[in-house]
């Protein structure tokens, strides 16, 4: 399985009850497997073209080129990707979010395939103590979507952002756990899986070398016109 829904789209962001009339839990099942792994790929996918525009802007042919457009998207990239982590980790009661998502494996195992059932034990085992190891980390991406990104918190206008930003490793790190462990589930449902790189994902850097070799031949003719 590769391709899949943007989750910030109009549909996806729609209210949309975690249970549907008349919907069965294999059917159910498979919609929470979408969403969550539409969270994890994008969200690291958001990561990932916020280190790749940081990265080209380095170049000095780079550096004043559409500044504030540039910055601008950075910026977006990296608050994106704080949001899909914040949907994955989030704690309202009508929120699906990992631990919710491993509490409705554990009541409907019944839908998975016989012989499955020291599998899906040993892994929600293993799932919990692997997301209550994250917790510190977990607590700081509620920190940012509680006081910065889901509204401004009055109380904390004199917080510095970077107190409870993550770095990209770490970031990294979380979303690569989260798609494992829905993986895991989706491998023992129908033996299936989903990778967390889309194809050509990487073509802002045609964008970069083609800026580049514009400024290059501006900078050529300007030598040519003016002799310096």
């Amino acid at each position: 399985m590769s391709q899949t829904s943007n989750p910030l789209s109009t549909e996806a962001t729609a209210s949309e009850p975690l249970e549907r009339a008349g919907e069965d839990d294999e059917a159910r099942f498979r919609r929470y497997r979408q969403r969550l792994i539409d969270d994890c790929r994008f969200g690291a996918m958001y990561l990932r073209q916020w280190i790749r525009i940081v990265e080209g802007l380095r170049s000095p042919t780079l550096s004043h080129v559409g500044f504030h457009f540039f910055n601008s998207t950075v910026i977006a990239l990296q608050q994106l990707s704080y949001v899909c982590l914040g949907y994955l980790t989030d704690t309202h009661k009508d929120s699906l979010n990992m631990r919710y998502f491993l509490n409705w494996v554990e009541n409907h195992q019944q839908i998975f395939p016989s012989g499955t059932d020291k599998a899906i034990k040993q892994g929600l085992l293993e799932d919990r103590r692997t997301i209550d190891a994250l917790s510190d980390q977990i607590t700081n991406v509620k920190e940012l979507r509680d006081k910065f990104l889901a509204h401004r918190d009055r109380n904390a206008l004199g917080e510095d952002l970077d107190k409870h930003a993550l770095n990209i490793q770490t970031m990294k790190r979380l979303y690569d756990t989260f798609a494992q462990i829905v993986n895991r589930y989706s491998g023992l449902y129908d033996n299936s899986g989903y990778g967390m790189e889309f194809v050509s994902e990487d073509d802002v850097q045609g964008v970069f070398r083609l800026l580049e070799a514009a400024v290059q031949l501006q900078e050529a003719e300007r030598r040519k016109r003016f002799g310096r």
